[in-house]
């Protein structure tokens, strides 16, 4: 049996000013075998002078996070910075947070690919 996914939109083209933050809702991974988290990240003009990020955090009860990995953002104007983030199966539950600590407005989308069927 081949493996089988199934994928969500859960950010599309959405604006995050500068000095702001924007969370997803949690993507509940329990039923799953895993995910892979795919964002995008695009900066305006002039280029930002200060780090943004993408954050990727897992928790056990949706209650408390704990930070999985945190990928700065290319910082030239235009940037478009393409990440792939994967989760492995023994996570229960994830979110991804961006956090812009750039002065000007970034545009992030982003997809999750849960494994729904191993082979």
């Amino acid at each position: 049996m081949p493996i089988q996914k199934e994928g969500v939109h859960f950010w599309d083209g959405e604006s995050v000013l500068g000095g702001g933050t924007k969370t997803s809702s949690a993507h509940n991974l329990e039923t799953y075998y895993g995910a892979l988290y795919v964002l995008v990240a695009t900066c305006g003009s002039p280029a930002p002078t200060s780090a943004a990020y993408m954050v990727v955090e897992v928790s056990i009860d949706g209650t408390t996070w704990f930070e999985l990995t945190r990928i700065p953002i290319d910082r030239y104007a235009n940037a478009v910075t393409k990440l792939n983030v994967r989760v492995p199966p023994e996570v229960m539950r994830s979110r991804v947070q961006f956090e812009n600590g750039a002065t000007n407005g970034v545009t992030v989308d982003g997809v999750i690919q849960y494994v729904t069927t191993r082979g």
